[in-house]
C-alpha cells in the first residue's frame, strides 16, 4: 500500500514502509467565480392598443419604475 500526492494528473508514490518525519507542501490557486445577482424584470401584458414601455429593464429593490403606455 502507498500514499499518493497529485499533481496536475501527476502523482508521487510514497510507500507506507518509509518511515520518519516528512514535510509536505501545497499550493492553492485563486479562482475568481463572480457573483451573478439574479435579474426580476417586470413582465406587463401591452394588451391590444399599443405598446408599454418598462422603466428601468431590470429594477433593483427600492427603486422606483415607470410604466408607460
Amino acid at each position: 500500500m502507498c500514499h499518493r500526492i497529485t499533481r496536475r494528473n501527476r502523482f508521487k508514490e510514497i510507500p507506507t514502509t518509509d518511515i520518519g518525519n516528512k514535510t509536505f507542501y501545497a499550493k492553492w490557486k485563486f479562482i475568481y467565480i463572480p457573483i451573478i445577482t439574479p435579474a426580476y424584470p417586470p413582465v406587463v401584458d401591452g394588451g391590444s392598443n399599443g405598446d408599454v414601455v418598462v422603466s428601468p429593464k431590470n429594477p433593483e429593490q427600492g427603486d422606483t419604475v415607470t410604466i408607460k403606455p
